[in-house]
C-alpha cells in the first residue's frame, strides 16, 4: 500500500476509535464531504470538526506524498504517543540520517514516557549535528529527568559553550554542576545566569 494511502486509513481508524462507533465508510463519507457546501452538516453533531479535519487531510488525494513523519504526527495530535513512537521508528529506519525525525523520534519518545530511546535518538542526532546546541540542551533535561547527573553536566556544559546567551543551558549548567560538587564551575554559571537575567529584564528574585 502507499503511504499516502495508509496515512488515509490509520487516521480514519483513529477518527473510529474515538466517535460512536459508527462504520468506517459513513466516516469516510463525512470526511469527503467536508469540502463540499452542506455536505457531512448532519454528521456534523457526533464527530469533532477536529478529527473530521485530521481525516479530509489525509484522505484528499493531494498530489505529493507525505511528508516521513506526518502519520506520527497526527497518532501524537490526537494523544496517542505510543503509536506516534511506533510510526515515527518506521520513518526513522527508512531514513536513519534524517536530523528532523531523530528530533521529531526524541520528542514523541518523550511524551510516550520512553526517556531511553529519546535519549538514544538526540544522541544519533548529535553524531549527524555535533556543534547544534539545542540537540545538546535538549539531551541534558531528558538525562537530568532520569537523574543522570554526571551526563547531564555534560550536556549542558556542551550546550552552553555552543551558546552561551541561553538561559536554560547556563541555569541547568549551574544546577549540575553543583548536584557534582564543582562549586567554581557551578558559582561562575551562576553569576553568567544573574547577567543574562539582567540582560533579559527577568527578576531572579520571583
Amino acid at each position: 500500500m502507499k503511504e499516502s494511502g495508509r496515512l488515509c486509513t490509520r487516521t480514519l481508524e483513529l477518527v473510529l476509535s474515538r466517535t460512536d462507533s459508527w462504520p468506517l465508510e459513513s466516516i469516510h463519507d463525512a470526511a469527503k464531504n467536508l469540502r463540499y457546501p452542506g455536505g457531512g452538516h448532519r454528521m456534523l453533531s457526533r464527530v469533532s470538526w477536529f478529527f473530521l479535519l485530521l481525516a479530509t487531510i489525509a484522505c484528499a488525494g493531494s498530489p505529493g506524498e507525505p511528508a516521513p513523519g506526518d502519520l506520527a504526527a497526527q497518532y501524537a495530535a490526537m494523544g496517542s504517543f505510543d503509536e506516534a513512537a511506533r510510526e515515527i521508528d518506521l520513518a526513522v529506519r527508512a531514513r536513519p540520517r534524517d536530523l528532523t525525525l531523530r528530533r521529531q523520534a526524541a520528542q514523541l519518545h518523550n511524551r510516550a514516557g520512553n526517556t531511553q530511546r529519546a535519549v538514544d535518538h538526540l544522541e544519533a542526532a548529535i553524531r549527524l549535528a555535533p556543534n547544534d546546541w539545542t540537540i545538546w540542551l535538549e539531551l541534558a533535561e531528558r538525562e537530568q529527568d532520569r537523574a543522570n547527573v554526571a551526563d547531564a553536566y555534560v550536556a549542558y556544559r556542551r550546550a552552553s559553550l555552543l551558546e552561551p546567551n541561553d538561559l536554560r543551558a547556563v541555569s541547568g549548567l549551574a544546577r549540575s554542576a553543583d548536584n557534582l560538587g564543582f562549586a567554581e564551575e557551578a558559582q561562575s554559571a551562576r553569576d553568567r545566569r544573574q547577567q543574562l537575567e539582567r540582560e533579559l529584564g527577568i527578576d531572579s528574585s520571583l
